[in-house]
């Protein structure tokens, strides 16, 4: 089987014929009117997929659209309980097929010269099973090159994606957004846990990927950065 590669990666899921993410939506209601009791909540799940499969129709989905639609049906998870937690999963999966996915591979512009981050570069690199990440160290210029200066680049990681720039924790962030295996690793426990460890998990979740985390996430991935040089042994960072 050598030369074959198995690509389960969605980003490259479409392009060309019936959008993935309306299949899907088929699929989910299929499975959707088989598992649900009442038949009042059929109807609402029948009205909410054509709803999402009518809008895939229109373009990728901002990553707000799609967060407030998790919302939702978390709120529906919450209101219903165990009768609607096989539709929650499937639905929340197929957000996937929604987003704004990469065409290509992402820059990843980093401290070369610091040994915590050379670590964690290699720790990322292990789960990019796909080579969505492409890593420059900033002391080679790149950032010049997106307006991004050394003393910049030297305070926190950069991520270029397309034309969009993101740093520090926002930057980690869509690492981890882009990244399949996130995915996997977050919907398996999930589907295996019980509910009342479900709802936990769900809403820590949104709340972790959420604009009220962020100022949060900024504050600990400075915190992290400030100290990144007693972090790692003969580390030789050079924000102190």
């Amino acid at each position: 089987m050598s030369g074959i590669k198995i690509s389960w990666n969605p980003l490259r899921c479409g392009g060309t014929g019936l959008p993935v993410n309306v299949v899907v939506m088929w699929k989910v209601m299929a499975i959707s009117l088989l598992l649900t009791r009442p038949f009042s909540l059929r109807l609402t799940i029948v009205a909410v997929l054509l709803g999402i499969a009518a809008s895939s129709f229109r373009g990728n989905w901002s990553s707000f659209a799609i967060w407030t639609r998790l919302l939702v049906f978390t709120v529906l998870l919450y209101y219903f309980g165990t009768r609607f937690a096989p539709y929650f999963l499937a639905a929340a999966a197929s957000m996937i097929a929604l987003a704004r996915w990469p065409r290509s591979p992402m820059l990843v512009i980093f401290d070369g010269d610091c040994a915590f981050c050379s670590l964690s570069k290699s720790w990322i690199e292990r789960f990019d099973l796909e080579g969505i990440l492409q890593w420059r160290p900033y002391q080679s210029g790149i950032g010049e090159t997106y307006g991004i200066t050394e003393e910049e680049a030297s305070q926190r990681i950069y991520l270029i994606q397309a034309d969009k720039v993101y740093s520090g924790f926002s930057a980690l962030k869509m690492m981890a957004l882009c990244n399949p295996i996130s995915y996997l690793a977050t919907f398996t426990p999930l589907a295996l846990s019980p509910w009342h460890r479900q709802k936990v998990a769900i809403a820590v979740l949104l709340f972790l990927f959420s604009s009220l985390f962020q100022p949060i996430g900024d504050g600990l991935y400075g915190l992290v950065a400030r100290h990144r040089r007693s972090l790692v042994a003969n580390s030789h960072c050079k924000i102190g």
